[in-house]
């Protein structure tokens, strides 16, 4: 279950809106459709919890997929 309290928090620590806003992470579910469910872009990284097999069965559709935190600066 994804805590609406953690992504709320995050906006306004941010003082941001959630369509100018990405999350990054390694779970598809929690990070990746939580930030889906919110209206942010969800970034999947390739470390900690990733799993391919997971992610392929879990019909979640991140923006991004890379394999390390430090591909980002490619994107931005």
């Amino acid at each position: 279950m994804v805590a609406k309290e953690f992504f709320e928090l995050a906006l306004r620590k941010l003082d941001t809106r959630p369509y100018d806003t990405a999350i990054i992470g390694d779970d598809i579910f929690t990070d990746i459709r939580g930030a889906k469910r919110f209206g942010m872009k969800g970034i999947l990284v390739k470390t900690g919890k990733y799993s391919a097999g997971v992610v392929e069965e879990a019909e979640i559709e991140p923006d991004l997929i890379i394999d390390s935190i430090s591909q980002l600066r490619e994107f931005l």
